[in-house]
């Protein structure tokens, strides 16, 4: 009668130790692939907020508008002769002139609309239209007012230290300059980025990138800007900011060309050929009249 053989305690230890190994394998090969899927989806959804963020600020840039230069030195010159023959104005001559040296001064020192800012910051100037409901009579249907109006958009980071992040002000223009001239402090704004770690703007003029960009001294609008905002990972937004964390920002760039800028453009193009043909044409007839003077001269 023949005994069947059994495993020996070598090959039951290298079996067990096979099976832990295979297991161990198995179990860093699904952690790696965990690691992996949760690292691609904190990129895609910090991707995803980075363009959000993008977005907003290309089309607030896109819609800066700047109001047309008025030249209203004939009128000022007419009303100016009509005072004279006033009565009225000759007695309050001296208080009119303070008045209109007063109003001179705001004229000049009135901030252009269209975009300012520098290398931490922006504001945008724009028009929008705001509809209101008007209730004429008790019963009647309410009436739509639209009103338009300059509104001032600002960008920057937050100064709160609790409260980290990208700021996006929106206010009328005429609020924003009555708290600036009366030195009234500006309502604190909760960040709409808190991911944000910083932000960088910078102008393109038409041929190179500068890193200020003020209405009074261009007199027009920026041909783009370039926006660069240094992002956050999602599980460090409510950590300290470490070195760990620093290094693993992302920055994310992207130029906003403003499209009023090469409307502006055009228009001044235009209007120097315009002025270009003009010249060459009265030139044309000046040659002409000298001409037809000298036949007449032949002929006698």
């Amino acid at each position: 009668m023949m005994t069947r053989r059994g495993f020996s305690l070598i090959e039951l230890v290298l079996a067990i130790a096979l099976s832990i190994a295979l297991s161990a394998l198995l179990g860093m090969a699904i952690d790696l692939h965990l690691v992996r899927l949760d690292s691609s989806r904190t990129s895609i959804e910090q991707a995803q907020i980075a363009r959000s963020i993008l977005d907003l600020i290309t089309a607030d840039l896109r819609a800066a508008t700047t109001a047309p230069s008025q030249d209203v030195t004939e009128l000022q010159s007419a009303a100016d002769a009509a005072a004279q023959f006033d009565v009225d104005e000759v007695d309050s001559g001296a208080e009119d002139e303070a008045q209109s040296q007063s109003t001179t001064t705001a004229a000049t020192n009135q901030i252009p609309t269209g975009l300012n800012g520098d290398v931490d910051s922006l504001t945008i100037d724009s028009r929008q239209l705001t509809q209101t409901l008007v209730t004429v009579a008790e019963g009647a249907a309410p009436v739509a007012r639209i009103d338009v109006g300059w509104t001032q958009i600002g960008y920057g980071m937050s100064l709160v230290a609790a409260t980290p992040g990208l700021v996006r002000t929106v206010a009328p223009r005429d609020a924003v300059r009555w708290r600036t001239e009366q030195g009234v402090e500006t309502p604190v704004t909760e960040p709409i980025a808190p991911e944000v770690r910083a932000i960088q703007f910078r102008y393109w003029d038409g041929t190179q990138l500068i890193d200020m960009w003020d209405m009074s001294e261009q007199q027009a609008l920026p041909m783009a800007v370039e926006v660069r905002i240094e992002l956050a990972p999602i599980d460090a937004t409510d950590a300290d900011h470490t070195s760990t964390a620093r290094q693993q920002t992302q920055i994310y760039r992207r130029v906003v060309r403003l499209p009023a800028a090469a409307d502006e453009a055009t228009a001044s193009a235009g209007a120097s050929a315009a002025a270009g043909s003009a010249s060459a044409s009265t030139g044309g007839m000046g040659s002409g009249s000298g001409a037809s003077g000298g036949f007449g001269a032949g002929g006698t």
